[in-house]
């Protein structure tokens, strides 16, 4: 009978003295390996014809009990034959096939399994959650903030941006308004007063004027209304009645003068109006409109000034507005305005009453303009025989004694002038030793015996004692005065000029 070798058990063997031997059933039974019983009639010294018959195995074989079977050697074991028992596949490597014969069968492990006893039919997979740096070494827990997957050689760093609350999981997106830096097990808050735009990046702080609160992605100006002593959006003060900031702004400011102001905004006063601060209305410091009659032309200061005879403001005004042409405003508030009747009053603007048409003018209700040489003002009627405006119209058609001015177009001459009539614009002037009397065509020359002086309407007897002379010549008449010797001396009756 031959007697097992090291390595199945661990136990060196002896002749034994029965068919069984426990100890060595109970080892293949832990590697799936069973015996079959011997003959239990058969003893040690004997040689069973059928069951119990001595043997040297071949190579991946081996003895399975101490009757001489042999049998392939089990998974996780090489046989090298003979009576040599089974031996394990060394740490860090595995067979999951029986009968081998040598540890040239024994497979490596893959990288990312381990095989950390002897004897491993497989190797076993670097569970997720850890690192199998080596095959023949326990897998080795990741650290927080890094994550293995199955079968990893070594634990990844969480990114930036991630977390890694288990590391037997992927890494977990940081939620928006918190960020993480590489190997983070956890987000952190964006903390008020800055801004988180990237969860992969750290936190930036808020520009001067800006505020936010924790979790924010962005900053935002600071809102119209409050003061923003700091970035945090939890220190905003409102701002008080009669101050005011807009967005962006970090005080409350106080209104200034023309401006309609609420906290949270800032209106110039329209024109026409003004504002001092002074009144106030639901939480609003309001413009005041300027008074009807008066004009506000500086909308910083409550000062009105009243409106000039002539012009007129309904209220709500920066000026006054002066009456029009062709109308009468004899009230400031503009109440009362009057339209101008054609051709009998006008106004040229700026009146408070309407003037009447004056004879020799033409005259509509906005305009009043003298008529020029050669022509003179008449009414302008409608069909009705209303007079709609005075026009001027060319002078024709003169009667003789009469002339044509602006005023009338057939005015009679004066005594001692004369006219031919037609176009005529003036009457001639008689001269000395010459009458007219009205309505003359012409100067007639006095009868012998008479004089007249100049623009005179009719002769005179020559006076006694005296001769007189009609002369031709810009002297005039001659008065001579008859002395004794058929001499005398001579007057003279001056000429006057012509009037036109």
């Amino acid at each position: 009978m031959r007697v097992l070798g090291r390595g199945f058990g661990g136990m060196r063997r002896q002749q034994p003295s029965v068919c069984r031997i426990l100890a060595t059933l109970a080892v293949l039974a832990d590697h799936g390996v069973h015996a079959q019983d011997c003959d239990p009639q058969c003893t040690g010294d004997e040689t069973c014809q059928t069951q119990c018959i001595a043997a040297t195995c071949a190579a991946g074989q081996y003895i399975l009990n101490d009757f001489g079977a042999c049998t392939d050697c089990p998974a996780g074991y090489f046989c090298t034959g003979g009576t040599d028992p089974p031996e394990g596949c060394p740490a860090g490597t595995s067979l999951a096939s029986t009968g081998g014969q040598s540890s040239a069968d024994c497979g490596s492990c893959d990288p990312g399994y381990t095989a950390v006893s002897e004897g491993q039919a497989s190797c076993d997979p670097c569970p997720a959650g850890s690192s199998c740096a080596t095959r023949t070494d326990e897998p080795v827990p990741c650290t927080p903030g890094s994550y293995s997957e199955p079968r990893a050689t070594a634990c990844t760093q969480c990114p930036a941006g991630f977390y890694c609350p288990l590391s037997s999981a992927g890494p977990q997106p940081c939620p928006d308004g918190s960020y993480s830096e590489d190997g983070a097990a956890s987000c952190t808050d964006c903390p008020a007063g800055s801004q988180c735009a990237a969860a992969d990046q750290v936190p930036t702080g808020c520009e001067p004027n800006e505020v936010s609160s924790a979790n924010a992605i962005a900053c935002t100006p600071c809102p119209a209304g409050y003061s923003c002593p700091d970035s945090d959006q939890a220190s905003l003060e409102a701002c008080a009645v009669g101050t005011y900031s807009l967005a962006g702004e970090t005080t409350c400011t106080t209104c200034p003068a023309g401006y309609s102001c609420a906290p949270d905004d800032l209106t110039a006063c329209p024109d026409g109006s003004y504002a001092d601060g002074a009144t106030v209305s639901d939480e609003r410091v309001e413009c005041v409109p300027c008074d009807p009659g008066y004009m506000c032309a500086d909308r910083t200061v409550s000062t009105r000034v009243a409106c000039s005879p002539g012009s007129f403001s309904v209220g709500g005004e920066s000026v006054c507005t002066v009456c029009p042409a062709g109308f009468a405003c004899p009230n400031a508030d503009g109440s009362g305005i009057e339209e101008c009747e054609g051709g009998v009053t006008y106004s040229t603007g700026g009146q408070i009453a309407c003037s009447p048409c004056q004879v020799g003018y033409a005259c509509s209700k906005a305009t009043h303009i003298p008529c020029g040489a050669g022509t003179y003002s008449a009414d302008a009627e409608d069909e009705d025989g209303q007079v709609l405006e005075k026009v001027c119209l060319p002078c024709a058609a003169v009667p003789a004694g009469y002339f044509c001015d602006h005023q009338n177009p057939e005015r009679e001459c004066p005594a001692g002038t004369s006219s031919a009539g037609g176009d005529v614009t003036s009457c001639t002037e008689c001269e000395a030793g010459y009458y007219a009397a009205p309505p003359a065509a012409s100067c007639a020359p006095c009868e012998v015996g008479q004089f007249s002086t100049a623009l005179s309407a009719s002769c005179s007897p020559c006076p006694a004692g005296m001769s007189c002379s009609e002369q031709k010549n810009p002297g005039g008449v001659r008065l001579w005065r008859i002395q004794s010797g058929g001499r005398g001396s001579m007057y003279s009756v001056p000429r006057r000029p012509l009037v036109q």
